[in-house]
């Protein structure tokens, strides 16, 4: 339900496109029929795509590619489905991480932040327009849980959890910012 409400937001807020990042393909399938049917559809089936290991070859080279890519206003993806492939469009980033294994999903989310370069066309222009300069909003929601039914001590919990929360966020800053300086040095001229 909260990526759910996360890429609602996304859509009411304008984004112009938007990823949804989560490493499970089940989810992600049961996350689209829910985006895109019944009474809680928010878009219609054209404009949700799902990219993972399990697309054909055809169909994911279809749907990376100028004009289907950037006509789809919601990609929902897993690491393996966003290799090397590019959203220039995108304003908006989701990623769903577990709470175990946080420095693998970290650098899924700094790969993801940097699947917003390329070029596309401006359908009102008919220009190549720079993907690369792009405001972009990331969300990340992190999996926690409590077991229900334990003696549970609320205070020591949320200094657990408020630990948790300012590890990973200087970690996600130190990813980041590496990321970042890695690319400058590439630009430099040798």
């Amino acid at each position: 339900m909260n990526a759910y409400l996360e890429i609602e937001r996304g859509l009411q807020q304008g984004a112009e496109q938007l990823i949804f990042f989560a490493q499970d393909k089940a989810f992600l399938r049961h996350l689209q029929e829910k985006l895109t049917s019944g009474k809680d559809a928010l878009v219609n089936k054209g404009q949700v795509a799902v990219l993972d290991q399990s697309v054909p070859a055809n169909k994911r080279l279809e749907l990376v590619k100028e004009p289907r890519r950037d006509q789809i206003r919601v990609f929902l993806m897993t690491s393996s489905g966003a290799r090397g492939v590019s959203f220039p469009k995108t304003d908006w980033i989701i990623a769903a991480i577990p709470r175990f294994n946080i420095e693998a999903a970290l650098m899924e989310v700094a790969q993801l932040i940097y699947r917003g370069r390329g070029m596309y066309t401006d359908p009102e222009t008919g220009m190549q327009v720079s993907g690369d300069y792009k405001d972009r909003r990331l969300v990340i929601l992190i999996n926690d849980f409590i077991i229900e039914g334990e003696d549970i001590d609320r205070e020591r919990l949320w200094l657990r959890q408020s630990s948790d929360l300012l590890t990973l966020l200087v970690m996600l800053r130190s990813t980041i910012h590496t990321r970042i300086k890695a690319g400058l040095a590439y630009l430099k001229p040798h």
